[in-house]
């Protein structure tokens, strides 16, 4: 039924998102068992949009804090960041001076120590939010 080009579109679509994808969702189901580290506040600041890059006309009324870690990892200092929803741009500004110099327990990858995240769902009551979804997989 399908004919030669169709059969290669269908493989070209396959990789193309396949192994993205698989690569995404074999990463979430990991995290769980990725060795911990503390994490050190470096710099939170509140910022306007949305943190995950939402192009909607929306997002100039969202504010967000913005918060850059460090942690070590065998000797070795990597930085990560995320960002925490607040809604209104006073609040942002608050949940980013109460950020700062703040400890924070998160998971770094074992085969790629850059790749880490908070091991918390929420901060200081806020969601976690890092520009990646199952959408957008940043996985390479």
């Amino acid at each position: 039924m399908i004919d030669a080009f169709g059969r290669t579109g269908i493989a070209f679509v396959a990789l193309l998102f396949g192994i993205p994808y698989s690569r995404y969702f074999l990463r979430m189901r990991a995290i769980p068992r990725w060795p911990t580290a503390t994490g050190l506040v470096t710099e939170a600041s509140a910022r306007q949009g949305s943190p995950v890059g939402s192009r909607i006309a929306d997002a100039a009324l969202l504010h967000y804090c913005s918060i850059n870690y460090e942690y070590q990892v065998a000797g070795t200092t990597y930085k990560g960041w995320f960002a925490l929803m607040t809604g209104d741009e006073r609040t942002a500004f608050s949940v980013s001076e109460q950020m700062v110099h703040m400890k924070i327990p998160i998971r770094y990858n074992p085969k790629h120590p850059p790749d880490s995240l908070p091991t918390e769902k929420e901060v200081l009551g806020r969601k976690v939010f890092q520009k990646q979804s199952w959408l957008n997989p940043a996985v390479w």
